[in-house]
């Protein structure tokens, strides 16, 4: 197939980027406090969003289907904690950059294991293409929002920063399974 062909599939993933952030956001105002859900949710929704991009939406409940879903849910949870508790927080002065170079590194990780990858070179294409979409989406977040929520407020500054970040590393996502089918 060729990269116009599947243009077409382009808004599903831009528009899963977009609800999976919003999702993500909006469980920070609805979910009970609970310290361990609350670190894992963001990763959660994001893992399953990236699921259900992959398969098209469908959903048998069989092991060929579960561990897909496993491993990409595990991979963006580590993101998420990794972006925080290392990127955001050792980053300085470019911590939404390093926060979102380990996010899209780890989703990465988990789409080699989930697209069955052998190939180094098409390996090494996908790290280098979401971690670098990764940490420009943290990149272009603060830069166009100066990184703070004094501006906006909280809630709009993190509904942003969730949506946007999203949408980006899930257009890359689309990017290189286009970049890769051609190699």
């Amino acid at each position: 197939m060729s990269l116009s062909n599947n243009l077409s599939r382009l808004p599903v993933y831009i528009g899963a980027g977009v609800i999976s952030g919003a999702v993500t956001w909006s469980g920070g105002y609805i979910l009970p406090d609970v310290g361990w859900f609350i670190n894992i949710y963001p990763g959660l929704i994001m893992g399953l969003a990236l699921y259900l991009v992959h398969s098209k939406g469908k959903f048998n409940f069989n092991v060929k289907t579960l561990l897909p879903l496993l491993i990409l849910i595990t991979a963006s949870v580590v993101g998420w904690r990794l972006a925080v508790e290392v990127g955001y927080k050792y980053g300085s002065p470019l911590r939404f950059t390093a926060a979102g170079a380990l996010g899209g590194l780890s989703v990465a990780v988990g789409l080699i294991w989930v697209w069955s990858m052998r190939s180094s070179k098409a390996i090494v294409l996908l790290l280098a293409i979401l971690t670098a979409a990764g940490a420009f989406g943290g990149w272009f977040f603060r830069t166009v929002h100066s990184g703070s929520p004094v501006g906006l407020g909280d809630g709009l500054w993190t509904f942003l920063l969730f949506v946007e970040w999203q949408v980006i590393i899930f257009a890359a996502v689309w990017l290189t399974k286009q970049v890769v089918k051609a190699k």
